[in-house]
Parts: structure tokens; C-alpha cells; sequence
């Protein structure tokens, strides 16, 4: 037996054979389907859309949330706000970054 989950982006509307682009919306009722009303099919695309927002909303909250935690745990590392693997020398000499230069440009 095979068990297929209920789609999230319902409801789907499919035409209607013979007729010049009439569209219905069918769902399961039971072992038949049955064509929804409008209102019902109003609501439905009013819960799609509404789900697909809440989302948006927690994907918003998780990324606040791990960039507040970052932000945090950066903030509170030694040496400057910058994280340092452990047992590697934290000054090195000369500068900090390697400077540009164009490529095929000498080496100093």
C-alpha cells in the first residue's frame, strides 16, 4: 500500500473535460472526490497562503535567533572579537591580512 502525504500547495484545480476552460478543484472525500464550493476554495488558498507566511515568520526567527547567539558568542571570544583555532599562534608577524597584488606581480 502506498500512503501519499496531503500537498501543500493545494488546492488544484483541474479542467473540466469538454468545456471551454471551466476549471473545478476536487478533493477526497472518503473513497470519492467531491468539487468544492467557492467559499471553500477561498478559505483554502486563505490557509495556503497563511502557512506559507508563519514560514516565512519562523525562518525569520531562527536566523535572528543564530545571528543574536553569533553575534554573542564572537563578542565574548578573546583576542579582539575574533574566533582563533585552538593551539595556533594568535600574532603573526607582518600584516594581518596579505596584501593584493595583481596577478604575475613579483613577490616582495
Amino acid at each position: 500500500m502506498l500512503t501519499v502525504p496531503p500537498s501543500t500547495q493545494a488546492p488544484h484545480a483541474v479542467e473540466a473535460p469538454g468545456n471551454d476552460h471551466n476549471f473545478r478543484v476536487r478533493v477526497r472525500h472518503g473513497t470519492t472526490t467531491r468539487t468544492l464550493a467557492e467559499s471553500e476554495i477561498a478559505q483554502r488558498y486563505r490557509d495556503r497562503f497563511q502557512a506559507a507566511s508563519n514560514d516565512v515568520d519562523r525562518l525569520h526567527q531562527v536566523a535572528d535567533a543564530d545571528f543574536g547567539y553569533l553575534s554573542t558568542y564572537l563578542t565574548s571570544t578573546a583576542h579582539g572579537g575574533r574566533a582563533v583555532a585552538p593551539g595556533r599562534p594568535t600574532t603573526r608577524a607582518g600584516p594581518a591580512w596579505p596584501q593584493f597584488r595583481p596577478y604575475g606581480a613579483p613577490v616582495p
